[in-house]
């Protein structure tokens, strides 16, 4: 037997052993690796289920087919159906949610299916469902999300939602004693604005000038609080939805020309210009905008009265110059700018101007008076027409309202 042969053989049997000794350690490090990441998984299924099971909001999955895969404690508690009881079930058999009309949504709107089709969250706080072996109705605000597996395709849903009864209570009774007491004030009120329409007719009633003086601001006090009797009933109106919306086509260009017709005497008094800007020729991408192209679609009344907030607000805060409005069109809207040359508003004022009983706090405010409620309910009456409403100003400089309305189909 040949050197060669003998050294050839010891190389072979080295390099096999090396080998295997490679591969038993590459096989412990993956054993390794695979037990250090099952152990993490573990950890983080735990971190979960604790999270899960200590949250104080109800949480719920389901499958595509909406059957129940996970059930937490304070869905439990708020549903009165058990884990045990609940898993499997297909969801409306446990949460037979009802919209506030007392419709059923798991047919025909159900949140859970929307978010997979549509790949989007959605939270809702108009649903309500009775709890399992009693007749008690529990209202709930949620938020449902989709669930991805390991593919990337949708494999369910998850829904977060809490117990929002009592809170829905609380804001009924607001709203209920706000219509009820507005009511109430309205009939006194308005005979108190008749008896001194009277005491200061001359032609009835013989006063001095000092008690006509007393009159008059008694009579717009009177006139002040029938406004905000008003604008309560408004917002507890827009707040029920239970505001009724009359939509129709007309010109808003038009209806601006009336509502500064409207309001010319109370700026003239002022001493301020108030003007609606022509725009002639007006084009609509390169399209000429004539005839029913300049129409907007919404009501009408309503419009009127936004209209008429945003430029007495204007004239009110304003001591020189004026207030003009314009109008211009794109392909689906119509945007109105109504611009003065008032105080203007402070950047933390435009933060809060839209908010009820928000009113900036300046000796010009104080003095010209208000309840702080318009600018509230013309977001909302601007918002319920499919249009938007916001502002630019600048303390000293004035401020600029712009807000639009969607165009009427040709």
């Amino acid at each position: 037997m040949s050197l060669y042969f003998v050294v050839g053989t010891v190389l072979v049997s080295v390099s096999i052993i090396l080998i295997l000794f490679l591969k038993s350690r590459k096989e412990r490090v993956e054993l390794k690796s695979l037990r250090d990441l099952k152990s993490s998984l573990a950890a983080n299924e735990s971190k979960e289920s604790a999270l899960l099971l200590s949250i104080a909001d109800g949480v719920y999955m389901v499958d595509t087919e909406r059957n129940l895969t996970m059930f937490n404690p304070a869905a439990e508690e708020m549903t009165g159906w058990t884990k045990e009881e609940a898993v499997g079930l297909k969801c409306w058999t446990v949460l037979n949610l009802k919209n506030e009309q007392d419709d059923s949504i798991c047919q025909n709107d159900c949140p859970a299916k929307k978010v997979w089709t549509s790949g989007e969250n959605i939270v809702r706080d108009d649903t309500c469902f009775i709890r399992h072996r009693g007749a008690k109705s529990v209202q709930v605000s949620s938020s449902y999300a989709p669930i991805r597996n390991s593919n990337g395709d949708y494999s369910g849903a998850i829904c977060v939602f809490r117990d929002i009864t009592e809170k829905k209570e609380v804001e009924r009774q607001r709203n209920e004693f706000v219509s009820t007491a507005s009511h109430e004030l309205r009939t006194p009120i308005t005979a108190l604005e008749g008896y001194i329409s009277l005491a200061e007719n001359g032609k009835i009633c013989q006063i001095d000038e000092k008690a006509h003086e007393y009159l008059d601001k008694a009579h717009q006090t009177a006139l002040g609080m029938s406004d905000l009797v008003k604008n309560l009933l408004t917002i507890t109106k827009i707040e029920d939805a239970k505001i009724q919306i009359s939509v129709g086509d007309f010109s808003i260009h038009d209806l601006a020309g009336e509502t500064v017709e409207v309001l010319q005497p109370f700026a003239k008094e002022k001493n301020l210009y108030l003007k609606l800007n022509e725009v002639e020729n007006q084009e609509i991408k390169g399209e000429k905008a004539i005839g029913r192209s300049l129409n907007v679609r919404a009501d009408r009344e309503k419009i009127r009265e936004v209209l008429y907030n945003l430029i007495e607000n204007g004239l009110k805060f304003t001591t020189t110059g004026g207030v003009s409005i314009s109008i211009n069109y794109d392909k689906d809207f119509s945007t109105v700018t109504v611009s003065d040359t008032g105080m203007g508003i402070s950047s933390d004022g435009q933060q809060h101007i839209f908010e009820k009983f928000y009113r900036v706090d300046n000796t010009a405010t104080r003095e010209a008076g208000g309840t702080g409620l318009g600018l509230f309910i013309t977001r909302s009456l601007v918002e319920m027409s499919g249009g938007r409403i916001w502002l630019e100003s600048q303390v000293g400089k004035g401020t600029k309202f712009y807000f639009t309305l969607p165009r009427s189909i040709d």
